[in-house]
C-alpha cells in the first residue's frame, strides 16, 4: 500500500476484503506479538466502509508495540488524516447544504463521505436524496445500489440496478458479481 485510500471509491469487492482481513485476524491469533500484523489490520479496515477507528486503533497498537517501525507510523499518520478528512467532508457538505439544500452534488458527496465513515442510513438517504434530484444519474443510482448491498438491502439495490440499466447504462461486473442472482 502505498497510502491507505487512494480515494473513496467502492470499487473494491468488500468480500475480498473481508476475507483479507479475516486472514490478518488469523495471523495475529497465530503471532500476537508481531506489530507487523497490527499494521496489516490497520490497513485493512481502512480499506473498508466505516471502520476508520478500527484502523486508527489497529496502528495505534502496532505503533505502541514497534515505535520505531516507519510503516505503522505512516500508517497511523495517514489513517489519521484520512479519519480528518472524511469528517471535514461530512462538515462541509452539510454547511453546503444548510444553504442550498437541494443541491444534488453535494447530496451525493455527502453521502460518499458518510459511508466511508459507516453512517449508511445517513449515506443511503443523501444517495436518495441526490437521485431524487438527479433521476437521470446513471452513476448517482448505482451508488445508491452499492450503499444498498452494502447494508443488506439487495431487493432495493436490485431496484436500483434496474433504474441503471433503465437508463441505458450497464452496472459495473463487480457490484453485479456480488448481487444474490434475482427472483
Amino acid at each position: 500500500h502505498t497510502s491507505l485510500v487512494s480515494d473513496w471509491s467502492s470499487d473494491v469487492c468488500s468480500s475480498d476484503l473481508e476475507a483479507a482481513l479475516q486472514e490478518v485476524q488469523a495471523a495475529i491469533r497465530l503471532e500476537p506479538n508481531n506489530p507487523q500484523n497490527q499494521v496489516l489490520l490497520g490497513y485493512e479496515y481502512a480499506a473498508m466502509f466505516g471502520h476508520l477507528d478500527d484502523a486508527v486503533a489497529a496502528l495505534q497498537e502496532a505503533t505502541r508495540e514497534a515505535p520505531d517501525s516507519p510503516m505503522a507510523r505512516n500508517g497511523l499518520e495517514q489513517a489519521q488524516t484520512l479519519k480528518m478528512r472524511v469528517e471535514a467532508e461530512i462538515d462541509k457538505q452539510r454547511a453546503v447544504l444548510h444553504d442550498k439544500p437541494n443541491d444534488p452534488d453535494a447530496h451525493y458527496r455527502l453521502a460518499k463521505a458518510e459511508a466511508r465513515a459507516g453512517d449508511l442510513k445517513n449515506a443511503i438517504a443523501d444517495m436518495r436524496r441526490a437521485c431524487e434530484l438527479r433521476p437521470d444519474s446513471a452513476a448517482t443510482h448505482t451508488e445508491l445500489a452499492e450503499l444498498y448491498l452494502v447494508s443488506g438491502d439487495t431487493a432495493t439495490a436490485w431496484e436500483e440496478i434496474r433504474k441503471v440499466r433503465a437508463l441505458g447504462t450497464e452496472p459495473p461486473s463487480s457490484l453485479l458479481a456480488r448481487l444474490p442472482k434475482q427472483k
